[in-house]
């Protein structure tokens, strides 16, 4: 049995672990896929104080830090949860895993834009990460939609690779920072197409057309860029949550649920940005730490 399990290694769950594993807890953090969370899919971040690089060498700094102060790393995916005793369960794949204290770190997966083909075509031509495939389009022309800080992160990340790109969007103004807006509109090669909505994309096998309600673009890649929900599924019976799918919490970051709290992407609050996840995970961890001189 550990002292503190956390499920979830983005920035939230990895800067709790550094701080649970500094206060002496033995700490195990358990993650699905890749340390890191939506940060590696940050081709350049400028707003996390002292660090100015990319979210992959972000996140891999940060992950090589959780193991420098002996937290141990495991790659399981949850499938379920046993919340009601004392001692904390966590169910996965591979293992199951006990501790004192759970935080919750599952974070937030991409929402889908809704057009048709959008699943069948997902990883033949649709993607949701232009840093993990922009690659793939170099030289072609593709399209951005949504009209955010990702979507417009992610097509001025793409201009630099990829002939063409167009930003579709269904509002008339862009909700991106400004500094973001001023960047894409120095951009040659971007075409923002406002007040459009994408409704099917086409091909033999692999996307060939984005079809929308104002004609038809040409484009060999689709990148789908609308928000996030909440990966909380498994604590839908157990957890509190919001309207949305996220967890409530207070301001120690607790769950309705006694030694069980939330950090991150996954729990209600105004701000979801990677210095919010990592302030979460130092609040939660110190909370922790100090209630595990008690347990």
């Amino acid at each position: 049995m550990y002292d503190c399990l956390i499920i979830g290694g983005g920035l939230a769950g990895l800067t709790a672990a550094i701080y649970t594993a500094r206060a002496g807890l033995s700490t195990a953090v358990i993650e699905g896929e890749q340390c890191g969370g939506q940060a590696v899919m940050a081709d350049l971040v400028e707003n996390y104080p002292g660090f100015v690089g990319s979210g992959y060498e972000l996140a891999e700094k940060t992950e090589q830090q959780v193991e420098n102060v002996g937290v141990e790393i495991i790659y399981d995916e949850i499938e379920s949860v046993d919340f009601k005793g004392k001692v904390k369960k966590a169910i996965g794949f591979e293992n199951s895993y006990e501790g004192k204290f759970v935080i919750v770190a599952t974070g937030a997966k991409h929402k889908r834009a809704g057009f048709q083909g959008e699943e069948d075509f997902t990883g033949a031509g649709v993607s949701y990460c232009a840093v993990c495939d922009g690659a793939f389009f170099a030289d072609m022309e593709v399209a951005v939609i949504g009209g955010a800080n990702t979507a417009v992160s992610e097509a001025i990340y793409l201009s630099n690779i990829c002939k063409k790109v167009y930003l579709v969007y269904r509002k008339d103004k862009l909700r991106a920072d400004s500094t973001l807006v001023e960047r894409l509109n120095k951009k040659e090669n971007i075409e923002v197409l406002y007040n459009t909505i994408p409704v099917k994309v086409g091909g033999k096998n692999s996307v060939e057309k984005l079809i929308t309600d104002k004609g038809e673009l040409s484009v060999k890649g689709v990148f789908v860029a609308v928000g996030f929900s909440p990966s909380t599924s498994i604590f839908k019976d157990v957890l509190e949550l919001d309207e949305y799918g996220y967890i409530k919490t207070d301001s120690d970051l607790a769950t309705n649920v006694s030694g069980v709290f939330a950090v991150g992407d996954c729990r209600t609050k105004q701000l979801r940005q990677m210095i919010t996840a990592a302030s979460d995970g130092a609040n939660a961890g110190t909370v922790v730490a100090k209630l595990a001189e008690r347990w």
